[in-house]
């Protein structure tokens, strides 16, 4: 629908709680036309800030740019896994990130050795080659989205070189009267002398003396004899940002509307500078530049073509070079008009039509089709010169069998290389690949070879593996770090690794994996291929208010070298302190040497020698064996009760986790409904569903009658029997009955307790089939809280997720028959104190726990010290 076909023959009227003001200030009322109301409603609004919602009365900004993304991501409802990142987010890692690229850069160009911007700044004396090295870094968002982090780039390579003393004007002269940084994740450039924001107002067309102009509802007079200095800082930025925005941001993204958003909002943020221009006496503004062609749209982590294929072959056998294809580009970026633009466009896709023809060509697979198709007709089915020499009798026979069979293989291989390319041609998968290995000129080498990136920053799509359907196939076959269960993110770290320069800097924000079973691949890729820089955890606060996340961000460098790094957990009693950030006090430094890829831990040298003395035992699945989620439902409303519904063996007692207390446990009051899978068909033997409904319904009727208004989902269930009010199969419901120790799922405190009264566990409850209450006493200890909270997933408000797996790695100490004897008495007291009162003062008996557990551990006073403390 266009906003022309908007009806304005009807009048509504102002209701009494308007925004809207009159003249006076005072609210407005009376009748409006529906488009007066509509474009009055938005005007009265500041769009200037994020999530900004109070009303402005005057002195309204224009348009922040990230505002475009955050009302795009929630028009697209998250639908293709993207969320708005937060300004103070976004800010910091493009900080960080380019800060170190830029030293780095220096350091490469002019063999310096400086460690931050100010010893650069103590260092530069030719402004023009500083800015030019600066304008070499080359960033790139590959899953762009509405371009948010390219925009705080853009902004902090501005700050940078101002920093650097080397933002100049257009005659190479440095804005040393102004001050250009990076606040609340906007631009601001100010007054040195007299601390006020600059605006822009442009000169007095040349034949007037004079000019008024009116900004932020203030009426300015100024005399207009020569070229202003506001003229000259707007003209000097403007340009500044079309210099990076050309040159430095690249970004891709398989939504095409994101692809137009980010271009939108670099766009904005250069008409923010947008000037008057001298030649045209101050009555036009600058032409604006087509900045779109390093915004492309395409599947960041699908490509034809690898990183490395050959171009120099393609190069050879092509009339273009790489230098043509930059030049094409750069015209392409400075046309003047549409035609030239149109022309440029035609041009820039014949030359990659034809490194494409030519890397297919030159492939490898495409090489060994043609030299296995060669030596097929060269040796059995072409015209031969002189017939092959043929003996006879026995001999001859074996040697045919032996040709026939090579010939065989040969043609088998070449089958199935040719329904390889073909299915490179004809998958759907392909439809949006996109080629990193020519799609930036600008990161490629004269020789055609791919440099890469020397920053890559961005936050990946959220999308869980089940729903990517066939893209699953194609992932599992290129990425390294697949692994069932796993996230998207997963395969954007790898594909940034691909696409970085040797060195090069990378950051994103994504959710956490430093302990999740389907991260594990992801954490060897990671500390195998990066060095660490930054560590922030945001696990206990809600960063994205659209999703259940867990954030974290980590900022790397493209390194094998391992060294110490900086870590940071934020919580929710200082996460309104954004500025944390840049404070390094509150940073702890962590050895990645000592990061296990079973689980990370970001704790201190002696910390971690803590855990390591506690993992030399044994663990719980070496000498115990597996331990067991409870019953999977799929439908607890309609199978769990508190309903009488009669004395049947089908009804078994049971707890949800939220139920299970340390040490002992209520008798409970809830019934599970457990009819086994296939039980019905081994009580009357094959039925119809409906003649087995019926049947259960008279034995059962009690149970038949609470069921059976839940019959709709019950079938709708992945997790069901093979009929409706069945359960999934499930192979240990004897072990339910014998002893056992039990657990939730979450703890924020060891909540072990002992069953042996046969009762059932709901699933995600968890338990482990033993009879050893000292056992039970180790694992309500604060060593085996200390070390749970080391490998399990952190949830918010202090919880852990005690999975099985996690459960399963608790090292359990050798102790002596006496010192069991002992942990098992303790124990029962507990148990017994807690069973006739849940509120029991035990911290004696606790503490008599404790200390035996620290000497099973063979535990330092000092070791000891920082498990109490924790």
């Amino acid at each position: 629908m266009f906003i022309s076909n908007l009806k304005d023959d009807k009048t509504i009227p102002v209701i009494s709680f308007t925004v809207l003001k009159d003249k006076k200030g005072k609210k407005r009322t009376g009748d409006l036309t529906t488009l007066e109301y509509l474009f009055e409603f938005l005007n009265a609004y500041d769009f200037s800030g994020e999530g900004s919602e109070e009303i402005q009365e005057d002195n309204k900004t224009l348009i922040n740019a990230s505002v475009l993304g955050l009302i795009f991501e929630k028009i697209n409802g998250y639908k293709d896994g993207s969320f708005f990142t937060p300004g103070f987010i976004t800010m910091y890692m493009c900080r960080e990130t380019i800060r170190k690229a830029v030293v780095q850069k220096f350091n490469e160009t002019k063999k310096w050795n400086c460690t931050n911007i100010k010893e650069l700044y103590d260092k530069i004396e030719d402004r023009k080659e500083a800015n030019k090295i600066v304008n070499s870094i080359k960033i790139c968002d590959p899953a762009v989205g509405s371009g948010h982090f390219l925009v705080s780039a853009l902004n902090e390579m501005i700050a940078v070189k101002n920093d650097l003393g080397i933002l100049c004007d257009f005659e190479g002269r440095p804005l040393k009267d102004y001050l250009v940084e990076v606040a609340n994740d906007e631009l601001f450039i100010t007054d040195k002398e007299t601390g006020e924001v600059f605006y822009y107002l442009a000169p007095a067309p040349r034949n007037e003396k004079t000019i008024k102009q009116t900004f932020g509802g203030h009426t300015f007079t100024y005399k207009a004899s020569k070229l202003s200095e506001r003229q000259i800082v707007q003209q000097s930025v403007f340009h500044e940002k079309q210099t990076i925005i050309e040159n430095c941001l690249f970004g891709v993204d398989i939504n095409p509307n994101s692809v137009k958003i980010c271009r939108l909002r670099l766009w904005i943020e250069l008409l923010k500078n947008a000037f008057y221009t001298p030649e045209s006496n101050f009555s036009s503004l600058e032409t604006l530049p087509n900045i779109d062609i390093n915004i492309k749209c395409g599947n960041s982590l699908v490509s034809r073509f690898a990183i490395d294929a050959d171009l120099k072959q393609a190069l050879k056998k092509s009339k273009w070079t790489i230098d043509s294809y930059r030049i094409a580009v750069d015209t392409y970026r400075n046309a003047e008009s549409k035609e030239q633009k149109q022309e440029m466009e035609r041009l820039i896709l014949g030359i990659k039509q034809d490194f494409s023809t030519e890397i297919r060509i030159n492939d490898p697979v495409k090489k060994r089709l043609d030299k296995l198709a060669s030596e097929l007709y060269h040796r059995f089915t072409g015209t031969f010169l002189f017939e092959p020499e043929v003996p006879y009798g026995k001999k001859k026979n074996n040697i045919e069998t032996k040709r026939k069979a090579e010939q065989e293989k040969l043609e088998k291989e070449i089958q199935q290389l040719n329904a390889k390319i073909d299915e490179i041609k004809a998958n759907k998968i392909f439809t949006n690949a996109f080629e990193w290995r020519f799609e930036f000129p600008e990161v490629l080498n004269d020789d055609g070879d791919f440099v890469g990136f020397d920053v890559v920053i961005g936050n990946p799509p959220y999308i869980r593996q089940e729903e990517l359907g066939e893209f699953k196939n194609h992932l599992l076959s290129n990425y390294k770090v697949f692994t069932a269960g796993g996230d998207i993110f997963s395969y954007f770290y790898e594909l940034s690794h691909k696409i970085l320069r040797e060195k090069g800097f990378f950051s994103f924000i994504n959710n956490t994996f430093e302990k999740t079973t389907a991260g594990k691949m992801l954490r060897e890729f990671v500390t195998d291929n990066f060095k660490f820089d930054r560590y922030i955890d945001f696990t206990d606060v809600v960063v994205f208010e659209e999703a259940t996340t867990y954030p974290i961000i980590l900022i790397v460098q493209k390194s094998t070298n391992k060294n110490n790094f900086k870590f940071f957990k934020y919580t929710k009693s200082n996460f309104y302190d954004k500025e944390l950030l840049y404070n390094e006090t509150v940073f702890v430094e962590v050895n990645q040497v000592k990061l296990n890829s079973s689980a990370w831990n970001f704790i201190n040298s002696f910390e971690q020698n803590i855990l390591a003395k506690i993992q030399k035992h044994k663990t719980l699945r070496e000498l115990f064996g597996k331990c067991y989620y409870g019953i999977k439902t799929a439908l607890n409303e309609a199978f769990v009760t508190q309903g009488d519904l009669g004395n049947y063996a089908e009804l078994k007692d049971v707890y949800d986790g939220k139920d299970l207390k340390k040490w002992a446990t209520p008798v409970s009051f809830k019934k599970m409904i457990v009819f086994e899978s296939k039980s019905t068909a081994k009580q009357f033997g094959k039925l119809s569903e409906d003649a087995a409904f019926n049947k259960m319904k008279e034995v059962y009727p009690e149970i038949f009658r609470h069921l059976e208004p839940f019959r709709e989902k019950a079938i709708k269930r992945f997790d069901k029997g093979e009929f409706w009010w069945e359960l999934r199969n499930c192979a240990y419901y004897d072990l339910f009955e014998k002893p056992k120790i039990i657990f939730p799922n979450l703890q924020n405190t060891n909540k072990f307790a002992f069953d042996e009264t046969g009762v059932y566990l709901n699933a995600p409850a968890v338990f482990l089939p033993s009879n050893e209450k000292s056992l039970l006493a180790i694992l309500n200890s604060k060593v085996v809280w200390h070390f749970l909270k080391s490998v399990c997933v952190i949830r918010s408000g202090g919880y852990i997720e005690v999975k099985p797996q996690y459960f399963e790695q608790i090292p359990n100490p050798n102790a002596n028959e006496n010192t069991k004897a002992t942990l098992a008495q303790l124990a029962e007291k507990l148990i017994n104190e807690r069973k006739q009162n849940k509120q029991a003062a035990t911290t004696d008996l606790e503490y008599q726990i404790d200390q035996l557990v620290y000497q099973l551990y063979n535990l330092t006073e000092e070791e000891i010290a920082i498990i109490e403390k924790i």
